[in-house]
């Protein structure tokens, strides 16, 4: 098998573990080597073509600080990666602009590829520097191929012959559709405060889930509160919001964290008749299986997918929750027509287009 070096945002995070799925089970003929916590050699144990090595590894730790002393940074990854064909680095948010960039812009800026290197998934942004764009811009010439999965990051860098633009890599999932969905809606959450550009919502935020919350229950709906990633707080945010929801709401609130369990969490959200969507990927696989989805905007590459597909429901950006009636929701949701997302599933499959070709020849 073809040894391919695997670059990845390994947070114990759905939407980024569901690229390594899609990754993983596109190639089933491609070994593709991963340096990553070590829950992720249990996350993908039935994915045969992975190799997880532990970044926390006492052996690997031990090798590193020996060659360390010779100046030789992180020998025994690079070793291994430059013995791959090729390295695929994938993922969604990527390149936000963060306060310390600057530590890392030596080590980025020397960052040329030693093999075949195809970047797939991202968006850039948001930025805020100049600088900051300039550098990536350099750098990503010398990359194999660049797919962005929004216009507006492609619009950033279309003047490099090597970058495309496709829709979401998640759409390539592989889905089968529940015919036995029950009367439940799936709510994912987020804590608010773990992101400072709209840290000061979380009050309002966690406040006005916990009324359209009621308002379900008092529909009869029973709600699933989920969370994508516990290392981003959603956890807690949803701890909060069961609180704040008085206690004879709460019997009919079930709390599920998404801890590895890809194949659980989806069957949820397969089984539900309606999807509250903080999460990004909330929404794109509420589209995938056909639910009537609320997105609440947090992000502006959330704001640039709604804007792409053409996406006509019911959105709230997260700054305006306070405006936010659970009444117009619910109508919203049960009027809601099914969104047609065949362009975008054909369109998602360009994003592996280039590494198609090379990994046949």
């Amino acid at each position: 098998m073809k040894n391919v070096f695997l670059e990845a945002y390994t947070n114990v995070n759905l939407g980024d573990d569901l690229f390594i799925k899609i990754l993983c089970e596109r190639y089933p003929q491609v070994n593709f080597i991963l340096f990553a916590p070590k829950e992720y050699k249990r996350i993908f144990k039935k994915n045969k073509n992975i190799k997880c090595f532990s970044n926390s590894s006492y052996k690997i730790r031990l090798i590193d600080k020996l060659f360390a002393m010779f100046n030789r940074k992180n020998y025994f990854q690079t070793k291994i990666k430059k013995s791959c064909i090729a390295t695929v680095k994938i993922g969604g948010s990527m390149f936000i602009q963060s306060v310390n960039w600057r530590k890392h812009l030596d080590e980025f800026g020397k960052n040329t590829p030693d093999n075949p290197y195809f970047l797939l998934g991202a968006n850039f942004g948001p930025y805020d520097e100049e600088e900051y764009y300039g550098l990536h811009q350099r750098v990503f010439k010398e990359y194999t191929d660049i797919c962005f999965r929004e216009s507006l990051s492609y619009a950033l860098f279309k003047q490099l012959p090597n970058v495309r633009v496709a829709d979401d890599i998640v759409f390539n999932l592989k889905t089968k559709l529940n015919g036995h969905v029950k009367n439940e809606v799936f709510i994912s959450v987020i804590k608010p405060s773990y992101r400072n550009q709209i840290k000061h919502t979380e009050k309002q935020y966690f406040e006005t889930l916990s009324k359209l919350i009621i308002k379900f229950i008092q529909n009869s709906i029973k709600v699933n509160l989920v969370g994508f990633c516990q290392n981003e707080g959603d956890n807690e945010g949803i701890s909060t919001i069961i609180d704040i929801i008085p206690q004879e709401y709460q019997r009919h609130v079930n709390a599920h964290q998404y801890t590895g369990n890809i194949d659980e969490i989806l069957e949820l959200m397969s089984r539900s008749k309606y999807v509250i969507a903080t999460r990004f990927h909330a929404m794109i696989l509420a589209w995938l299986y056909k639910k009537p989805v609320l997105p609440l905007v947090y992000s502006q590459k959330m704001q640039n997918i709604i804007d792409d597909v053409g996406f006509k429901g019911l959105t709230f950006n997260i700054t305006e929750m306070d405006n936010l009636d659970p009444e117009e929701v619910l109508f919203s949701l049960k009027s809601q027509e099914v969104m047609e997302i065949k362009k975008q599933v054909v369109n998602s499959r360009s994003h592996f287009l280039i590494l198609d070709q090379y990994l046949s020849g």
